[in-house]
């Protein structure tokens, strides 16, 4: 006999919208407790929803919750979960936390009978398959309370906590390539003192837990049926009902059939829709995400809840959890980040989040400006802390209201130390690199045969080859703002027959074309770049060292025939992102202000050093015949490349 265990629980699905919205001036917070009626533990996220309104939560791991109620009015209350008997409840607003009681419903529990492999298989694939039809396909838009903590392993004591209203927008379900786009509507966050000494390792992308903690949305691995006993082993743990035994759920168990790939958890699917409700699964694996960060992970944990509304499944909480160590600091610590939805929306006319309110997916919430105010969730529906982290943050609060009261930890040194990170930081995410080939192409020559003579050493090329020819670039930008950029970018010749060297200064205007997923932007640029240029003639030799401009060329040079020129840059930019990267084309229209013909010579010393040299007076050792015979380059060039 199989049982589902009754103090750890999800949101049933649910046709009722539940909306975070601020109540009237009135409303105050009641807080409150779900417990198992049987063994008093806490029921963790049962679904509490107030009855003829689009209002709700949830609770937390410890099964506390927190619901705005008129301190003059009476509310209806439903609260559900998985294993329990639905109840309805009415409250009025209450200064004293409340402690509601789910008795568990022991008839929902059915015995399993061992199912075939063939059978198992089926209901993966039919799942996999229905995703399609279960999950919204049209642009979504989920608003929801974002939190993220650390916590010392060695006692009960918070590193750094941070909380968040969060706006996200993404693509429906059929498009799992596409990125989110998230605001942060409101935040608060607190680096409590001494931090540093445990972990001084600042996190990425944590607020984009609704995407890639969404695994249906993904399409993780261990969904996907080809993965049936190749790379993971699935057992049927249970069947059981919820909804007041309307529905029934499989709940399997998966494990990784490779002992050094350390993943096993449970699937919960609906028996009618196979639409996956739950998804929760652990990482046992040590190994570090990145080689020059010292962060090895210890273990991981992973949930993933889904709601219901209109026939239509959506992303109602995610979570992960991460007990890690600091190589550096050799310091253990445990981590948290959860996202829980408490309005969501989907149609085709969803008004895009404007490019100057959206984060990046490399930002560090802990490093985002701070509304630093105990009072900050009043009239909110949100995660209720646990009761080590309302101590923590309570101490905090009352010592920032205390004016007059000098803590040391948190004294004016280290006060600067914190904004001169936070400077660093701003300047930092403002800078980006990108590499790109560039094509050009040389202007048509009308004479192909000419005469090129040092020294009274003749050296002809009747045979001008190469027309179009590739250029390596390399830019560095710095945005001014969200939608203005300053950039420097570099250019070097690849090939021996070419030679193409420069320096490029533009200004780059941001307009966003695709708002929704992956964002493309088209950037408008204008600039100007000092550069040489020529085809190859040939290598000169000599007895005697070469010298050009106190520089010493050794006995052998490539010599090129070209011109130096100043250039006016006219031209745009495409800009593909997804997550950290940046696909790039780029058009330039590059008319001539000056120039000046010239022999350019050339002689690679090692493989970083490089000597060059520009001869524009060819009355002396130097001498061509005709001396107009470069044309220069066409004023057009497109590149590709990839920026971060």
């Amino acid at each position: 006999m199989y049982k589902l265990p009754v103090n750890y629980c999800f949101l049933i699905p649910t046709t009722i919208l539940l909306f975070l919205l601020p109540y009237f001036s009135q409303a105050q917070n009641t807080k409150g407790t779900v417990l198992d009626a049987n063994t008093k533990l806490p029921v963790a996220f049962a679904s509490i929803y107030q009855l003829k309104t689009t209002k709700g939560t949830i609770t937390n791991s410890n099964g506390e919750f927190n619901i705005p109620i008129s301190n003059k009015g009476e509310i209806e209350i439903r609260i559900s979960c998985i294993g329990y008997k639905t109840l309805f409840q009415k409250l009025t607003f209450n200064k004293n936390k409340v402690v509601i009681f789910l008795t568990p419903d022991e008839a929902s529990l059915q015995e399993v009978v061992v199912m075939p492999d063939s059978l198992l298989k089926t209901i993966l694939k039919k799942s996999y398959q229905n995703i399609s039809s279960n999950y919204a396909q049209s642009p979504m838009e989920l608003t929801g309370f974002y939190r993220e903590v650390q916590k010392s392993t060695t006692d009960d004591h918070f590193l750094y906590f941070g909380e968040a209203l969060l706006k996200v927008q993404q693509k429906g379900y059929n498009h799992p390539n596409e990125d989110a786009q998230i605001e942060i509507l409101k935040s608060r966050i607190i680096n409590f003192p001494h931090s540093d000494s445990i972990d001084n390792v600042k996190y990425y992308r944590g607020p984009f837990i609704p995407q890639w903690g969404d695994f249906v949305r993904n399409r993780s691995n261990f969904l996907n049926p080809n993965s049936f006993n190749k790379t993971y082993i699935y057992h049927l743990d249970a069947i059981t009902t919820y909804n007041n035994k309307e529905d029934s759920v499989y709940v399997i168990r998966f494990s990784s059939k490779k002992p050094s790939d350390k993943k096993s958890g449970k699937i919960w699917i609906n028996k009618k829709t196979f639409a996956y409700l739950k998804i929760e699964f652990n990482n046992q694996t040590h190994e570090k995400p990145q080689i020059l960060i010292p962060i090895r992970y210890l273990s991981r944990n992973y949930i993933a809840i889904y709601s219901e509304i209109e026939g239509k499944y959506f992303l109602k909480y995610a979570s992960a959890s991460a007990h890690k160590l600091n190589e550096k600091t050799q310091k253990e610590s445990f981590s948290t980040a959860e996202f829980a939805t408490t309005n969501y929306s989907t149609r085709d006319s969803i008004s895009p989040i404007p490019l100057e309110n959206r984060i990046g997916y490399l930002s560090i919430f802990s490093m985002q400006k701070n509304n630093d105010d105990d009072s900050f969730w009043d009239s909110y529906s949100f995660i209720e802390k646990d009761s080590s982290l309302k101590k923590q943050t309570k101490i905090h609060y009352s010592i920032n209201d205390a004016k007059s009261i000098v803590v040391p930890s948190m004294s004016n040194k280290s006060s600067q130390k914190e904004k001169t990170k936070f400077n660093l930081y701003t300047t930092i995410q403002k800078i980006h690199f990108s590499y790109n080939i560039s094509l050009n192409q040389y202007l048509p020559i009308g004479q192909q045969s000419y005469q090129f003579v040092y020294d009274k050493n003749l050296l002809s090329n009747k045979n001008f080859k190469t027309p179009f020819f590739p250029v390596y670039t390399n830019s560095l930008g710095f945005d001014i703002s969200k939608r203005s950029t300053i950039e420097v970018r570099t250019y070097k010749s690849i090939l021996k027959d070419n030679y193409f060297y420069g320096n490029q200064l533009n200004f780059k205007y941001t307009f966003l074309v695709k708002k929704l997923g992956n964002p493309l932007f088209i950037k408008p640029l204008i600039g100007t770049g000092a550069f040489s240029t020529g085809f190859y003639l040939g290598e000169i030799s000599s007895e005697e060292t070469i010298k050009i401009d106190n520089q010493n060329f050794g006995t052998k040079t490539n010599a090129y025939l070209g011109d130096r020129k100043t250039l006016g840059i006219l031209g745009f930019e495409l800009d593909y992102s997804k997550k950290r990267l940046h696909y790039l084309f780029t058009f330039q229209y590059t008319p001539t202000i000056v120039k000046w013909d010239a022999i350019l010579l050339k002689t690679r010393k090692n493989i970083f050093i490089t000597k060059t040299a520009a001869i524009t007076d060819l009355s002396g050792s130097f001498q061509l015949q005709p001396q107009n015979i470069y044309q220069g380059m066409l004023p057009i060039a497109v590149s590709v490349g990839i920026g971060f």
